[in-house]
Parts: structure tokens; sequence; C-alpha cells
């Protein structure tokens, strides 16, 4: 209040009135501070800091239970080494498991402190071995077919492209273009 006043005397007195403005614009800003201090005090309400250390444990989403079924029993295993994780991604690639692969992307299973039924585990990896072929034929038949299948299509457009007129292709012409 005294400083209300001195600026009032100022302003009498003929001082500068870019000093008296600079002088009124302090009062406020202390007056605003003082009146929101109270107002915390008045609430007694505390507010603490987040920090990384405070929030590690509370924000970590570990699950109980199996990491691939849920289920809670005792005989879980934790997930140990990173092999265990690599096959498992592996695995989830393989059969195109989006929950599985939303779950691995959090991190590695070692990180998230996994625990999965030996079941759950091999029923995983044979459904994954189901879906891969089984040989090394097997496999490169596959490729085969891919490579004879783009130079096929790439075939069809090419013919197609060349002219106004579309073309007609019977289908024993282009299985024995494939085979």
């Amino acid at each position: 209040m005294e400083l209300h006043k001195h600026s009032r005397t100022s302003r009498q007195n003929g001082t500068n009135p870019v000093e008296t403005n600079i002088l009124n614009l302090k009062i406020s800003r202390q007056e605003k501070r003082k009146h929101l201090s109270e107002a915390e005090d008045s609430s007694n309400e505390q507010t603490s800091k987040i920090t990384r250390h405070s929030c590690g444990e509370s924000t970590r989403t570990t699950t109980e239970g199996c990491y691939f079924c849920g289920d809670v029993s005792d005989d879980l295993h934790n997930a140990s080494t990173f092999m265990i994780d690599k096959r498992v991604r592996e695995c989830a690639l393989e059969l195109q498991d989006n929950v599985l692969l939303a779950q691995l992307s959090v991190g590695d299973l070692i990180s998230q402190e996994a625990k999965y039924h030996a079941k759950c585990l091999i029923k995983l990896y044979n459904k994954a071995s189901r879906q891969t072929p089984k040989t090394k034929k097997e496999s490169q038949e596959s490729i085969i077919h891919g490579i004879l299948l783009a130079e096929l299509k790439e075939y069809i457009d090419g013919s197609r492209s060349g002219t106004d007129i579309v073309p007609i292709f019977k289908l024993a012409d282009l299985t024995k273009l494939y085979s």
C-alpha cells in the first residue's frame, strides 16, 4: 500500500510518467504473486513434481499371468534369454499376429519381465512352424513360383500397354508360360 502512495505522489511531483508506469506494473505483479501464494497456502494442496524416478514402477505394465494366454497359474517361467525373445518375434512376424507384435513393440521379453507357460510357448512355435515351408526344397519352390508369377504379370501388363486393343489370354497359354 505504501508503494501506491509513493506512485501517486510521484505523479503529483512531476516525475517521469514512464517510471511511474513501470512502478505501477511492478506493484500489480507483486500483488498478484501475493494473492496467488495466499490462495495456495489456504488450499494446503501440495503438488509434487513427476520425475522419471517417481514414475518408474507405477507406469510399468507387467502382467501377472502368461504373456501369451493371460492365465495365472503356478507353472509360469520367466523369459530369461534373448534367444526366446528373438524366436517369439520371428513367430509373431511369420503368423502376422498383431496383438503379439504390439506387445513385443514395448520392448524385449526380459525387460518386460514376461512370464509364460511352456505349453503356450511351444504352441506358438508349432503354429509358426506349420506356416513355414518344411524343407529347403519347398522354400526354393515357393520363391521360384513367386518369380514366375511376377514375370507372368509383367508379360500381361506389357502386352496390354502396347495397343489400345485389350488382349485376350487363354488360360492354357498362361499355364504354359507359368510352368
